[in-house]
């Protein structure tokens, strides 16, 4: 196959649809969470939180729609590994983020995909089936509570 009639598509692809993120066609566009975070940030988009849909375009741009607020965010886990640097710049340390993710009912973080820290707003955890899972403790019963809007499965093609 041609170079660039790979990286010219026939179709935009929507890489994250509804909370939904598309961890097919991130692989497909040759993409890895943290290539795709920095496209973001590229856009002054500094968490996941912030978008509500994002499209690779026919010419490799993206096209991002955000939701509301910004703020810093730090990935934490990238596919099942602590990112210590990370951690230290969120001003934090790995014995908080095992605590923090065990709370959350994520006690192996081999098996995140990544894990996303924004203070004032908690976590996004992206398991290693693509689900995007915005939790945060419940007070009462300190079960998991997912608030995205559809945080269950991510888009397969």
């Amino acid at each position: 196959m041609n170079f660039f009639k790979d990286l010219i598509h026939e179709k935009p692809d929507f890489l994250i649809k509804e909370g939904k993120i598309n961890l097919k066609t991130l692989q497909k566009n040759h993409l890895g969470i943290e290539q795709f975070r920095a496209k973001l940030r590229e856009s002054n988009i500094l968490s996941l939180l912030d978008v509500n849909e994002v499209v690779f375009e026919t010419e490799g741009e993206l096209t991002i729609i955000q939701k509301k607020e910004k703020e810093d965010s730090y990935l934490l886990v990238n596919n099942g590994d602590i990112l210590e640097d990370n951690l230290k710049e969120a001003n934090h340390d790995k014995k908080w983020l095992e605590q923090e993710l065990a709370g959350l009912g994520h006690s192996e973080i081999k098996n995140i995909f990544c894990a996303e820290y924004t203070p004032n707003r908690g976590f996004c955890i992206i398991d290693m089936d693509g689900s995007i899972l915005n939790q945060q403790q419940a007070p009462e019963n300190k079960e998991p509570v997912a608030l995205f809007f559809f945080p269950e499965l991510c888009i397969k093609e």
